[in-house]
């Protein structure tokens, strides 16, 4: 197994002694949810002391937003999930940097797996599109959400579309709740879970059942545009609402759920940034 240290802050490469798959890894993306840094660090610490091996392929990690990192803040001028794009719009700022340091490694790889944690207590779930779903099914998440791509335009340029764009598999892994004191667990664990499930890595002799998901068509987002929006009632992470229901009420009245739904991400409406998505709902299939 060799190690490579790319020349590129927070990145480091291993490379196995046999062919096989390419994966990024990464973590940290936003600087106030660290389960993802913990799984990274975690996972180039057994690789480099050797406790664990790489056999096969290739596994670039990633701590991404670093300045954020450091502040424990979730971006310094600009969210960096939202820079992944040929022509961001953005101004220069150390998150728009960062993107274009990182863009080349996620277009250029077979599988990618952005490790985040939600605002408020959510199980673990993962937010993927259509194609790539084969490689979400082998992690053992309970709950697979799809249809982000084509939901809101605000929500244009993460990671995972960035990296589809480019013909990988990529999947977002929201951990639970920042704090949530088992997320980084969930991060490390799912971590594992994908390089065994890609042949990359040594594994037991007993290998761990994994539970078909559950899956969820997200088709409403909705953008604060401005700020007395409060909730009907308290919202955990895919807590089910039923047709008709009052979601929220701000100055345009009551925002009720079209259909029978879950709701996803649901943020606090006095910290959240306006414009920025407060909540989103989506269906069983």
């Amino acid at each position: 197994m060799k190690i490579e240290e790319l020349n590129i802050p927070g990145v480091v490469r291993f490379s196995g002694d046999l062919s096989g798959p390419s994966i990024v890894i990464l973590g940290g993306v936003h600087g106030d949810e660290p389960c993802g840094v913990f799984a990274v660090e975690k996972l180039r610490s057994l690789l480099a002391t050797g406790e664990r091996i790489l056999t096969r392929g290739t596994l670039t990690l990633i701590t991404a937003n670093l300045e954020a990192l450091a502040h424990n803040k979730r971006f310094m001028e600009t969210n960096l999930n939202r820079l992944f794009k040929d022509n961001s719009g953005a101004t220069h700022s150390s998150e728009v940097r960062r993107a274009e340091e990182l863009k080349p490694l996620l277009a250029n790889t077979d599988f990618v797996l952005d490790l985040h944690s939600t605002s408020q207590p959510s199980p673990a779930f993962i937010v993927c599109e259509a194609g790539d779903r084969s490689f979400a099914e082998m992690l053992g998440i309970k709950w697979v959400v799809t249809g982000w791509a084509a939901l809101d335009p605000a929500l244009e340029g993460d990671t995972c579309t960035w990296a589809n764009k480019h013909g990988a598999q990529a999947v977002t892994l929201e951990c639970g709740q920042h704090t949530d004191p088992d997320a980084p667990l969930v991060a490390f664990s799912t971590a594992m879970r994908a390089l065994s499930g890609l042949g990359m890595i040594e594994t037991p002799i007993v290998k761990e059942q994994v539970e078909p998901p559950q899956f969820l068509a997200l088709y409403h987002a909705h953008i604060l545009s401005q700020r007395g929006f409060v909730y009907a009632r308290s919202f955990r992470g895919f807590d089910p609402i039923a047709e008709g229901e009052i979601i929220g009420t701000d100055a345009n009245g009551d925002h009720r759920a079209p259909r029978a739904s879950r709701i996803v991400f649901p943020a606090d409406p006095t910290t959240i940034t306006l414009n920025t998505e407060l909540f989103m709902l989506g269906y069983e299939i």
